[in-house]
């Protein structure tokens, strides 16, 4: 049997491995991550993916930080100690940071002063303790200042006597410390001796005079002398006998004192004498006043008042004659006037009265009607009369209307731009002025015309002008001014200017004054053109003036005429000219100014037309022209309008002048024409067209130019009619518009017609009357009407009206309780209603009066029964009341006593006290008797100090008695006394995180120890604020962000210890990359924008750079081939970047081999280059402008220093064609602006403005500006000034012109000869050029001088060198070095010193004499005569002539004396000295000897004078005086001079002996007339003792 096998595969098992599918985020909090795997299971036979899920570690915590010292080495060893993931799995890691404490060598030493003298020196230094530096201080006191001395003084006694030891201590400093030592010093103390004094006998007392006796006597006590005084009274007499009257009851008392002495003391003795006093008591008649009608009869008697008799009068009154009657007057009834009439008749000494009465009916005038019309106001007055109360009452009424009215009123009022014109005229009607009111409006049109006037010269082919135009401001056309440049009037080239002046007019006010005026402005217009002008005057009168204008100061105008001119004459003189000097190409201009008062001629006329072919013909003509001179204008050029002006006498020439300047400068074209079509009705508009004719210059022709516009023609709007209402008045406004002067007026009329309105809408009320109903009222209706808002309005009003009042009645009451009113009421009908009349009368309520019934009295009881029986009113009725009590009839008698304690005395009362019957009643009587209470003494006792609260206090315990309730009751009083506070303590405390140590004590105010705390020290507790931040690797990525974890710890005060804190977070630590993008603009410029991002904060912010790069191409490169012949070759290869890209150019040039200065590059690409406003080669790039271009660029500066001048005021930054490009830098201040410019090497020059004080610095000078700009003209500026920086040229050397003959001097034997040369120098000046000079120098005859500037350097072997090098070379002979010499002294005291000097100047390089002449002072020979005054001898006075002469260079002196006789005239010579003065050239003194001599037997004073020289250099003069002995002292006075030829000040001295007191009798010793020369020469001084009397010295 066959087997049959089948194979079949089956799957067994599955891939084995798992894959990751995906993995969650990281969770913080637990630190776990799940991830998702799925792999392969056996299912059956076929493998499925199965999933699962598995955690791992993600992250790490836990992170701790110690901080520990190491004490020896001084280190802090910081240890952090964090978990660190790796292979999913958190692995511990220590770091480990030491940091050295290095502590700062900061030792101070602090000195303090202390009172007391101590110094405090404090020595700090910082040591390291453990990981801390700590200050350590040492305080060390010394003394720098010992105590002040101090004297301590002791007083001891001993058997009455004392004496005083002071100990006197003194510290002295050695060493820093203070020794001591101590003196003793003893006193004894001594007093006065005794002492009595007596007074005056002056002193009162009761009856006399005593004196004093007082006695001083002093004792010792503790080392004073204390005072003891002793005073006694003894009586020395009594007083004088004396009488004394007084009035004691009606009688004069007399005292009669006398006093007598007796044991010691004054005593009195009294006499009494009495006598009485009696006066006349009775009324007697003294007399009568005089008067009328009243007079009084006086009488007069004496009463006693005290001892006298005083009168009294009395008057009484009596009439001779009454006083006249009176009149009064009363109304009655209303209208009935009575009147009395009241009388006195004399019945004896009296007037007694009577009256008499008569009445009068009273009467009023007729009523009146005035009518009054003032100021178009009618006034009708009407007066009515009626009586009332017995008067005329006036009633007046007043009515007002109108008569007329005011005058029509305009006024205009600016609306918009328009006049509005308001006419208000008033018509009168029905007494009432009516106002009609129109308006029209009025448009303010502003002149378009436009003034010019030219100012300025025409530059650069513009002109300035002054422009005058006119402006609309409301209602008003102002003038506005302005300035503007416009082309020149003027395009000439040349031109030949006639100006012909007609000189009529030698009357006319003015006419002068403005013909020069016009003559100015017209002449000065042509001149400040930019044309050549040749201006010709030709002014008439009878003969013809010609005058050639070069300048207008002077115009050459002669006399004025009134007589007629010659105008033919001055026409045939301008035709010559123009026929004879005609220059081809010049315009020719002929300009007539006349006023038309010359004879006028055919030939006038005829010769204008000859001047017209050759030249323009304009005539101005002055107002007024007369009738035979309006001709005028005929002379002028066609078109005529446009040649001929007429102006006035008193009006400005600017504006005409302009015109008629801007005429004869341009062609004149035919007149403007001006056409309009016909008016459109739809539209009312009309079209203008004007067509101008100007002159185009290229062509030299007439153009045609036409303008259209339109105007209004007629109005559009329509007449209108309407009402309004205004203020409640009504108005018709009737609107009407026409057409006038090219605009369209409106007028608005109103007229006034309120009165129809006021008319209809009347009447103005009306009442309607209604039935009086049953309560006495009635209902009235009150209709009005009036206008409001322009129309009649209708208005009712009702109103209640009385037309029945009740009957009359009675009513009793009852007023205030005790009275009875009866009122009677009436009432009366009136308008206004019922009005009440009451009539009262009041009578009071009378009752029974009071009664008293009594009873009898009971012995027993002393009391007995009574009774009382009254009336009271109640509302007006009488009530009756009643009242019974027992009465005391009688007393019982008993005696009480008792004992009580008077409170307010504290006394004990005894009172007895018993009954007596006194006025219907027991009246108790009582007796009291007053015994006092006594209580002892009070008494204290203390204790011992001991410990009690605060402090040591001592107890006072005080016993007392108090007397109360007249006991004596006993009272203890204790209280503690302070002894002592107790001691303080100190504590520590923490407050606000700072260590306060308090020191606790207490003090002691008054009685007690108040706690007090002081704080000594407080000591901040602070913490280490810097925080620690540990920084983990930046791994953690976030998009495209990186973080790094930063851990931070620090530490934080809790209290006043610190703890440490700690936070971690995550850090941003990495952005993306930036990227760059470029670009490249038109100047070449590439730009690079670069996209950089940063972290800020938390997060990434892109910031966008902008950077320009200029495209830096390689530098010019040159290549200069060698010289053939004079030339050689060079080649320029510049790089200049296109599109920001470098791209060469090569530039091939010939140049000459000797240049220093010459451009590489072609000259016409430099110019091209530097005058482009886009390359700007010179200032923009100024290292090709140096090498390539440096002559165009005037860069070809070989100069080593340089230097700054000042260039006026030229500033380059305030011309015209300035470019910014110029300017290096501002800076201020001139120091800033030079130091600047010099150190900077691109400064050409630089700006200074003087107003800002500010400077520019700049690249370019006025030499480089003009060569950029040929066309600039460079113009002055205000307030700035140029500085241009220059290179100074090497300026020649010296050279001698010319030279002069030989010419010698002699001086004594020698003879010394030199010539005259002229030299030419050159110096350099400020602005850097060389300035020749020429120089007259003296050089010796021969010549010894080298001709050239190699002598130094060369060698003398060679024969051309020894020729030009004499002096280097010594080939001639030295010159000898000088002589001096010196003449004789001359008869004025002069002598000449000479000096020659022969010396080698370097600088010029020549021999050169010096000559040096001076005049000096010499010891002269005082030509002269003077005299020597001898003293006076024996009555004999020597004088000796002295004369002095210069013979043959010698001074001869000879002397003559004579004697005179100067007897009794005096001893003593006086001398005048003047002080040192100037004299002309010369310092002098006069000095001026007087002296007395006898001549015919009279003393006679001489003057001698002598003058010396002196100078104001000397010493001042002096004089001293000596004591006063025997009546005599001596002055001695001092001066100084100074002889001929020297300047030493020799002293000189003059003694004289004067009075100091007058012994003798005050005259004169000479003469009086001599002494009153004395006196007026003020010579009294020094002749005090001759004219003693005249100069007033007597005493």
């Amino acid at each position: 049997m066959l087997k049959k096998v089948t194979r079949h595969i089956r799957r067994c098992g599955c891939h084995h491995g798992s894959k990751l599918v995906s993995t969650a985020p990281c969770n913080k909090k637990s630190c776990r991550q799940r991830l998702l795997f799925k792999k392969q299971v056996l299912s059956g036979e076929k493998c499925i993916w199965k999933s699962y899920h598995r955690h791992r570690v993600c992250c790490c915590k836990g992170y701790r930080r110690t901080v520990k010292c190491d004490r020896k080495r001084g280190y802090v060893i910081t240890t952090i100690t964090k978990r660190v993931l790796k292979q999913w799995k958190c692995i511990k890691k220590v770091t480990k940071s030491s940091r050295k404490i290095k502590c700062k060598r900061h030792n101070t030493v602090s000195k303090q002063k202390l009172p007391g003298g101590v110094l405090k020196v404090t020595r700090c230094s910082v040591k390291r303790q453990n990981c801390k530096c700590v200050k350590s201080c040492k305080t060390v006191f010394l003394r720098y200042k010992c105590k002040k001395p101090v004297q301590r003084v002791l007083c001891k006694c001993s058997r009455g006597r004392c004496r005083k030891e002071r100990y006197i201590t003194v510290w002295r400093l050695s060493n820093g410390r203070c020794l001591k030592q101590t003196r003793r010093v003893d006193k004894p103390i001594l007093c006065k001796p005794k002492k009595m004094t007596r007074s005056c006998c002056s002193k009162p007392t009761k009856y006399g005079f005593y004196l004093v006796e007082t006695t001083v006597s002093w004792y010792q006590k503790a080392c004073r002398c204390h005072k003891r005084v002793q005073t006694r009274s003894v009586v020395c007499r009594c007083l004088k006998p004396h009488k004394k009257k007084i009035c004691h009851r009606g009688h004069i008392v007399t005292f009669h004192y006398s006093y007598r002495l007796s044991r010691g003391r004054c005593v009195r003795d009294v006499k009494r004498q009495s006598q009485a006093v009696r006066c006349d008591t009775t009324w007697r008649l003294s007399h009568s006043t005089a008067g009328k009608p009243k007079y009084y009869k006086v009488y007069k008697r004496f009463v006693r008042s005290g001892c006298k008799c005083i009168r009294q009068t009395k008057r009484v009154l009596c009439y001779s004659d009454c006083r006249r009657c009176t009149l009064s007057y009363r109304c009655e009834n209303g209208n009935q006037v009575a009147a009395i009439r009241n009388c006195w008749r004399l019945v004896g000494c009296r007037c007694v009265s009577y009256r008499t009465v008569s009445r009068k009916r009273v009467s009023c005038p007729k009523s009146t009607i005035q009518r009054n019309c003032k100021r178009c106001n009618r006034t009708v007055i009407i007066k009515q009369y009626s009586v009332r109360k017995c008067k005329c009452i006036m009633k007046k009424q007043v009515k007002k209307s109108k008569c007329c009215c005011n005058k029509a009123t305009t006024t205009r009022v600016c609306i918009r731009g328009a006049i509005r014109i308001r006419r208000i005229t008033h018509t009168l009607r029905n007494g009432r002025c009516y106002s009609k009111t129109k308006d029209s409006f009025r448009r303010v049109n502003c002149t378009r015309r436009v003034l010019r006037a030219i100012q300025g010269r025409c530059k650069g082919g513009k002109q300035r002008y002054i422009v005058h135009y006119w402006v609309k401001i409301g209602c008003r056309c102002v003038r506005r001014v302005r300035s503007e440049f416009r082309k020149c009037a003027c395009a000439h080239k040349a031109v030949d200017l006639f100006l012909v002046v007609d000189l009529y007019g030698k009357d006319r006010r003015g006419y002068k004054k403005r013909i020069v005026s016009f003559l100015k402005t017209v002449s000065t217009y042509f001149l400040h053109t930019s044309a050549s002008v040749h201006i010709t005057m030709v002014s008439y009168n009878w003969n013809v003036h010609v005058h050639k204008l070069k300048h207008l100061k002077n115009l050459p105008i002669k006399a004025f005429t009134n007589t007629r001119t010659d105008l033919c004459g001055a026409l045939k003189e301008v035709n010559r000219r123009l026929h004879a000097k005609s220059r081809p190409g010049v315009e020719k201009i002929v300009v007539i100014i006349t006023c038309g008062k010359h004879s006028k001629q055919h030939k006038t006329v005829a010769l204008a037309d000859k001047i017209k072919r050759k030249a323009s013909v304009f005539v101005v003509g002055f107002r007024p022209i007369p009738k035979s001179g309006l001709y005028v204008k005929w002379l002028a050029s066609k078109p005529i309008k446009m040649h001929y002006m007429e102006l006035g006498i008193r009006r400005k020439y600017h504006f005409s002048a302009t015109r008629l300047f801007e005429r004869i400068c341009k062609k004149a074209c035919a007149k403007p024409v001006v056409k309009h079509s016909a008016c459109h009705k739809h539209n009312c508009r009309r079209v203008y067209t004007r067509t101008t004719f100007y002159l185009d210059r290229r062509r030299k022709k007439c153009v045609r130019r036409s303008k259209s516009w339109w105007k209004l023609c007629c109005c559009i709007h329509r007449d209108s009619v309407e009402k309004k209402c205004y203020k409640n008045r009504l108005y018709r406004v009737v609107t009407s518009y026409r057409f006038k002067k090219h605009a369209c007026h409106r007028s608005v009329r109103r007229y006034d017609i309120s009165a129809q309105v006021h008319a209809a809408c009347r009447p103005r009320s009306k009442l309607h009357r209604g039935p009086c109903r049953k309560d006495g009222w009635r209902k009235d209706t009150i209709v009005t009407r009036h206008v409001a808002q322009c129309r009649c309005k209708v208005g009712r009003r009702h109103q209640l009206i009385r037309c029945r009042c009740p009957k009359q009645h009675v009513v009793n009451t009852c007023v205030r309780g005790n009275h009875q009113q009866r009122c009677h009421y009436t009432y009366t009908l009136k308008p206004t209603g019922c009005t009440k009349n009451r009539r009262c009368r009041t009578s009071r309520v009378t009752c029974k009066t009071r009664k008293i019934v009594r009873g009898k009295c009971n012995r027993s009881s002393c009391k007995r029964s009574m009774g009382s029986i009254w009336y009271t009113v109640r509302n007006c009725k009488c009530k009756r009341h009643y009242k019974v009590w027992k009465e005391t009839c009688c007393c019982k008698r008993q005696l009480q006593k008792y004992r009580y304690c008077d409170k307010r005395s504290q006394q004990h009362v005894e009172v007895h006290s018993w009954l007596e019957f006194h006025k219907r009643s027991c009246r108790r009587v009582s007796r009291k008797i007053y015994r006092p209470v006594r209580c002892p003494s009070p008494r204290t006792k203390k204790s011992k100090c001991a410990a009690r609260q605060n402090g040591f206090y001592r107890k006072w315990v005080e016993c007392y008695w108090k007397k109360r309730n007249c006991v004596c009751i006993k009272y203890t009083k204790s209280r503690y006394e302070l002894c002592r506070c107790r001691r303080g303590y100190a504590t520590k405390k923490c407050r606000s995180g700072s260590w306060v140590y308090i020191h606790h004590y207490w003090q002691k105010s008054g009685n007690k120890c108040i706690a007090r705390s002081k704080i000594t020290s407080r000591i901040r507790v602070t913490c280490s604020s810097k925080r620690h931040s540990v920084v983990g690797p930046c791994n953690i990525v976030k998009g495209n962000k990186k973080y790094a974890r930063v851990v931070q710890t620090w530490k934080r005060r809790v209290g006043c210890s610190c703890k440490t804190v700690s936070n971690s977070f995550l850090k941003l630590c990495a952005c993306q990359k930036p990227y760059k993008r470029y670009s490249c603009l038109r100047n070449n410029r590439l730009v690079v924008t670069e996209y950089r991002f940063f972290v800020s904060g938390n997060s990434c912010k892109l910031r966008k750079f902008t950077s320009y790069r200029l495209i830096s191409c390689p530098k010019a490169r040159t290549k200069v081939s060698k010289c053939t012949g004079k030339t050689q070759a060079v080649i320029v290869v510049i790089h200049k970047p296109v599109k920001c890209k470098c791209v060469s150019k090569i530039y091939r040039r010939v140049v000459q081999c000797k240049s220093k200065c010459r451009d590489l590059l072609p000259t016409g690409i430099c110019r091209k280059w530097a005058a482009s406003n886009k390359i700007q080669l010179c200032d923009k790039y100024p290292y090709f402008a140096k090498r390539l271009c440096a002559r165009t660029c005037h860069r070809c500066y070989g100069c080593p220093k340089t230097r700054l001048i000042y260039a006026k005021n030229f500033c380059l930054s305030k011309q015209r064609h300035f470019r910014r490009s110029f300017i290096l830098a501002q800076r201020t201040s001139f120091d800033v602006c030079m130091s600047s410019c010099q150190k900077n090497s691109k400064c050409r020059a630089f700006d200074y403005d003087h107003s800002t004080r500010k400077c520019l610095l700049l690249r370019i000078n006025r030499r480089g500006l003009l060569l950029r700009f040929p066309s600039l003209k460079l113009r002055k500026t205000r307030d700035c000034i140029l500085f241009e920086r220059i290179c100074p040229t090497k300026c020649p050397f010296r050279r001698i012109l010319k030279q002069y003959k030989c010419s010698c001097i002699k001086l004594g034997k020698q003879r010394v000869c030199y010539r005259t040369a002229a030299v030419a120098t050159w110096k350099r000046n400020r602005s850097g050029s060389c300035q020749r000079r020429v120089h007259k120098l003296r050089v010796p005859c021969r010549k010894c001088e080298d001709r050239r500037e190699f002598c130094k350097k060369s060698k003398c072997s060679r024969h051309l060198v020894r020729h030009l090098c004499n002096y280097t070379c010594g080939v001639c002979k030295r010159q000898p070095r000088g002589y001096h010499w010196r003449s004789r002294c001359s008869k004025s005291g002069w002598q000449k010193d000479i000096r020659v000097q022969v010396y080698y100047d370097k600088k010029l390089r020549l021999w050169r004499v010096s000559v040096r002449i001076k005049n000096l002072r010499c010891v002269r020979c005082q030509v002269g005569s003077y005299q020597l005054i001898g003293p006076c001898k024996n009555g004999q006075r020597k004088i000796t002539k002295i004369v002095a002469r210069f013979v043959n260079g010698r001074c001869r002196i000879s002397s003559h004396a004579k004697t005179y006789s100067c007897k009794n005239c005096g001893l003593v010579t006086r001398k005048l000295i003047s002080k040192c003065y100037r004299h002309g050239k010369k310092w002098i003194r006069q000095v001026v000897t007087l002296y007395t001599i006898r001549v015919k037997g009279h003393c006679i004073v001489r003057r001698s004078l002598a003058v010396f020289s002196c100078s104001p250099k000397c010493p001042r003069d002096r004089s001293t005086v000596s004591q006063c002995k025997c009546g005599k002292r001596i002055r001695c006075f001092m001066y100084y001079v100074t002889y001929p030829g020297s300047n030493v000040c020799v002293p000189k001295r003059y003694t004289s002996s004067e009075k100091c007191a007058s012994t003798q009798k005050c005259k004169d010793k000479i003469r009086p007339v001599d002494c009153l020369f004395v006196k007026k020469s003020n010579m009294c001084r020094s002749m005090r003792s001759l004219c003693a009397r005249t100069c007033g010295y007597c005493k």
